[in-house]
């Protein structure tokens, strides 16, 4: 049974982690069984030969290194330089680039990552706030992305994720996706040994709708993004294509 698995252990946003387990499971063949995994579950079961894709969503990926140990994050390399797929969204962005740079309202967070998908430099968060969690802190932020080889126009939820200090593409980066206020690149591919990882600052697998209101911050949020759902799913049908993933023909939604 082919699988996409999911990381969820310490420090992994639950939310994130849930919507990218649904979206997912809409946007993959059936055959597919999207399943979560822990750490340990990483470091212990043969996984590599059955994975489709490994995918790490929002967070706090400080914890990430303790609890994947350097054979598990070995491993998630091993597997995407042998052929495998990887996407990092927002904390998982930041945890698969060489060097991740993170700035405080006290201070500078700056880590050399060995995973190194992007191997250049992950900056962030993009909105200055002492709580870079917050609904303050959280956008509707616009975004050009590459689809069918055609700059697109839309917005998807931003909430602390970063950009990549890349202008142009290269030989074993292609630039997908930029925040069109700060033209600053917020999605790439990696060409990785004979596999691709595909990073990205905003957090494509949440779903909004405009249930929630308008009267709150979140629901003006909510609001916004719930006009951008087809810009949405268009983002992430090229996901698939783009790393040669089993996406069925027709979305199905659930």
């Amino acid at each position: 049974m082919s699988m996409a698995l999911v990381y969820v252990d310490q420090g992994v946003c639950l939310p994130s982690a849930e919507a990218l387990v649904k979206q997912l499971t809409s946007l993959l063949d059936p055959a597919v069984a999207v399943l979560k995994v822990d750490g340990q579950y990483v470091k212990s079961q043969p996984w590599q030969d059955k994975a489709i894709v490994f995918v790490m969503g929002g967070g706090n990926c400080r914890y990430w290194d303790e609890q994947l140990g350097a054979e598990g994050v070995e491993k998630i390399q091993r597997y995407v330089l042998g052929g495998g797929k990887f996407m990092g969204f927002c904390a998982g962005a930041y945890f698969a680039a060489a060097e991740s740079i993170f700035v405080l309202s006290n201070g500078s967070i700056k880590k050399s990552r060995p995973l190194a998908f992007f191997p250049g430099k992950a900056f962030g968060p993009l909105v200055e706030n002492a709580d870079y969690l917050s609904v303050e802190a959280a956008r509707a932020a616009n975004i050009s992305f590459k689809i069918k080889g055609v700059l697109e126009m839309g917005s998807l939820y931003y909430q602390g994720g970063c950009f990549f200090d890349i202008e142009e593409d290269s030989d074993d980066v292609e630039i997908m996706g930029r925040y069109r206020s700060l033209d600053k690149t917020s999605a790439v591919i990696c060409k990785c040994g004979d596999g691709l990882a595909l990073l990205d600052g905003t957090h494509p697998e949440f779903k909004f709708d405009v249930s929630l209101g308008s009267e709150s911050l979140y629901g003006q949020l909510a609001g916004k993004l719930a006009l951008q759902e087809e810009f949405r799913m268009k983002v992430w049908q090229e996901i698939g294509s783009k790393l040669m993933l089993p996406v069925r023909t027709v979305n199905v939604k659930i």
